[in-house]
């Protein structure tokens, strides 16, 4: 929360650090700090508390989850568009982008929603996707595993083709 924090304070408060692709750093560590402070604010109410919120906790925590991973994924995409073409304006889509992230984000999240799967997990103390009882929770794989899988793929993929690039 703390680094997050000073991430955020740091971007407003001096101005040379408004240029691309701060924005969507500023957006990707808004979305972290949300998602921090949602888990905390979790864990310190009563479980009869939280357990009645969990179709409002349940959605928000997974939708700043996935924003912050989508954000990731978007920074990646502009490094590698930067690196194929040097001359194009930096800020060139970083409207569409943040619309991008935020509409993907609220369709999955609509979606699995509407399947009533949040429920407080006690284990966890959070609201979180049910316990399917199965080996494989289908639930998580979507929302906690691809987009956490596709950031860590796109960040090693932008790097290496970073490194070969500037070689």
């Amino acid at each position: 929360i703390l680094l997050c924090s000073y991430v955020v304070i740091s971007y407003i408060r001096n101005v040379h650090y408004r240029k691309p692709p701060a924005g969507l750093m500023l957006s990707k560590t808004s979305s972290d700090l949300l998602f921090s402070l949602l888990f905390f604010l979790m864990l310190i109410q009563s479980e009869t508390t939280i357990s009645e919120k969990c179709d409002v906790y349940g959605p928000v925590f997974v939708l700043v989850f996935i924003t912050a991973q989508l954000y990731f994924i978007a920074m990646c995409w502009d490094l590698y568009r930067t690196l194929r073409n040097p001359f194009r304006q930096p800020a060139a889509d970083s409207i569409k982008i943040h619309l991008l992230v935020w509409i993907i984000s609220a369709i999955i999240v609509g979606i699995v929603a509407s399947q009533g799967i949040f429920q407080y997990r006690e284990v966890y103390g959070i609201c979180y996707t049910c316990n399917t009882g199965a080996r494989l929770n289908w639930w998580n794989l979507l929302l906690v595993y691809l987009p956490l899988g596709t950031a860590n793929l796109a960040g090693i993929c932008v790097t290496v083709y970073a490194f070969r690039r500037l070689a």
